[in-house]
């Protein structure tokens, strides 16, 4: 199996990309992406937080089979979300992007051409080589078993043995 996901220079060009797009306004096109590729949520998880779920630099998210577990987040998306609730003017029940899945499908499609799970993969990977820790990512991730888990150890590897080859060529 293959998995898709964007490396890190990939996803600031992204990120760029969403502050300047039309169609869904450049700044929630940002703060979706934002949100995708620093906590590994699912379009499904997305769509259903609420401006009450953004406690103590921790994210609260309904996972598969309704179970809700907590994902940390860097104070910096966290203070975009909390602002972000804070300027529309949301209350604590309101969800924080007012939109489908497939509204979030057609977004990643228009801005990176990218189905929004490879934003979950890069995530893992990200996290599994930063915390050498594979506990920690299925728990973020709210994987049920360790096997699912593990298939982002064979592309970190992989990952780092590729840049380490395109270093000699430099």
């Amino acid at each position: 199996m293959i998995l898709k996901y964007v490396t890190k220079n990939e996803l600031e060009q992204i990120r760029n990309k969403a502050l300047t797009t039309k169609m869904y306004k450049g700044q929630r096109a940002y703060l979706i992406i934002e949100t995708l590729s620093r906590t590994g949520v699912r379009v499904h998880e997305l769509i259903q937080i609420i401006c009450s779920d953004l406690r103590n630099k921790q994210l609260i998210v309904r996972g598969k089979g309704n179970n809700i577990r907590n994902i940390d987040i860097d104070s910096n998306l966290y203070f975009m979300l909390k602002t972000h609730c804070k300027q529309k003017g949301m209350s604590p029940n309101s969800r924080i992007f007012d939109l489908t899945r497939n509204g979030v499908y057609k977004l990643c499609k228009k801005v990176c051409g990218l189905n929004p799970h490879a934003f979950r993969h890069s995530y893992a990977i990200e996290l599994l080589r930063v915390t050498k820790n594979i506990r920690y990512v299925q728990l973020q991730l709210g994987h049920s078993t360790m096997k699912t888990t593990e298939i982002y150890l064979r592309y970190m590897e992989y990952d780092d043995e590729k840049n380490k080859i395109g270093e000699l060529y430099r």
